[in-house]
């Protein structure tokens, strides 16, 4: 029996199908993309266009092989069972579903956890889940139940197990990592005590987090320079519509701290359009507050109304084609902030840990979570190479020479 492992959606999600898939491996099970026997598809309900998605792959799945069993779990699952009864062939939650397949498994021999990561040279590793701040267009708390962390333990544990699989960057996920129970600043302080992972990324956080203990550890090289502070709007009336926790000068404040510690860090962003009741000032004041922080890169989404949200309700819904037509114009406004970030670091030395090879060409990521590219004959894959950059094409850096 061999079984395959689909995941949709965030970070978190995978980081949950890498745990289901170590204890398919510990039971003897095999994991394997190729013509498997069962496919389990861990499905995404952030946005209406998350769940189209979860179920065309299923039913191009059931079109591809008739006979194949269909598991499906995951936020979809959990908030809108009736959209998969019927498609897949059972709904289980994350934490059944070992015991399900093993029902009717015969124990194979299976692959290592490294080699079940299908290549990736980073593991996500869940230290926090659930949501206390039921923002008004957010479905993930009624998906994910309230704010739990990780034993600091296990997360030491589990960056162990992914250095001796041998890989050299964790990634520390979790719906809203910031509001890590005991404090996100003394986990990582732990971590960088007790293991010696080369490279240790954070997942989404929000403003809050940055004082002056966060502030200690991160200056820290182990971790990547990078940050993703969640935004979703540049104007405070749309901010207070959406329930969010801080003011626009809040954030910038953060920001402000951050870079002043960090002068080349990265901050990466969210940012939704399209909002109930946005109006073209509020758009407008969204993209100059966005400009003037300067982001490495803004994740945009345009508004998508979920069934049992607040925002459903608002009034003010706004036509889908403006919201495409302020999407657009974020994104426009994404890549030339990107390009202008990069161009710091030509002429500049970066390390690189490479992760995937085409055509001569080998390609992976700068601590800062840059894209990097290097012509180069020898085995890069999972190594961390360390080289000058010589430009940039098609918004990726080209790394002109590596030691």
């Amino acid at each position: 029996m061999r079984i395959s492992i689909k995941t949709f959606g965030c970070r978190l999600n995978y980081a949950e199908s890498a745990e289901i898939a170590e204890k398919l491996a510990e039971a003897g099970l095999e994991m394997a993309d190729d013509k498997p026997d069962i496919i389990v598809i861990n499905t995404c309900t952030v946005t209406a266009n998350a769940d189209r998605r979860c179920l065309n792959y299923i039913c191009k799945a059931r079109e591809k092989n008739p006979k194949i069993k269909i598991i499906a779990t995951g936020c979809g699952v959990k908030v809108f069972p009736e959209k998969y009864q019927g498609v897949a062939d059972d709904l289980v939650e994350k934490r059944n579903v070992v015991s399900l397949i093993n029902e009717g498994a015969t124990p194979r021999r299976s692959k290592s956890r490294i080699q079940q990561e299908y290549g990736r040279t980073r593991a996500f590793i869940k230290i926090q889940d659930g949501c206390n701040n039921f923002c008004a267009y957010c479905i993930v708390p009624y998906a994910r139940g309230r704010e739990k962390s990780v034993a600091a333990a296990s997360i030491i544990s589990q960056i162990k197990k992914a250095e001796k699989a041998g890989y050299q960057e964790v990634v520390l996920t979790g719906v809203n990592v910031s509001r890590y129970q005991g404090g996100l600043a003394s986990a990582l302080e732990a971590v960088l005590k007790q293991t010696g992972m080369p490279r240790i990324r954070l997942g989404s956080l929000h403003p809050e987090v940055v004082d002056q203990q966060f502030l200690a550890v991160v200056k820290n090289p182990r971790i990547c320079p990078h940050f993703h502070l969640s935004l979703q709007s540049g104007s405070d009336r749309i901010l207070k519509i959406m329930g969010r926790p801080y003011t626009l000068a809040d954030y910038q404040k953060s920001i402000d701290v951050l870079r002043s510690a960090l002068p080349d860090v990265a901050i990466s962003t969210d940012l939704i359009v399209g909002f109930p009741g946005e109006t073209d000032r509020d758009f407008a004041d969204s993209l100059r507050f966005c400009r003037q922080m300067g982001f490495m890169k803004i994740h945009v989404f345009p508004y998508s109304r979920r069934t049992g949200t607040k925002a459903a309700d608002l009034p003010d819904q706004i036509p889908l084609v403006i919201k495409k037509q302020r999407s657009r114009q974020a994104q426009e406004l994404s890549d030339e902030l990107r390009l202008e970030y990069m161009k710091r670091f030509v002429g500049q030395q970066v390390e690189v840990l490479f992760e995937s090879q085409k055509g001569g060409k080998w390609f992976g990521y700068s601590k800062n979570y840059l894209p990097v590219l290097l012509a180069s004959g020898d085995d890069l894959l999972n190594r961390i190479v360390g080289g000058e950059i010589g430009g940039i094409e098609e918004g990726r850096m080209v790394m002109r020479n590596s030691q």
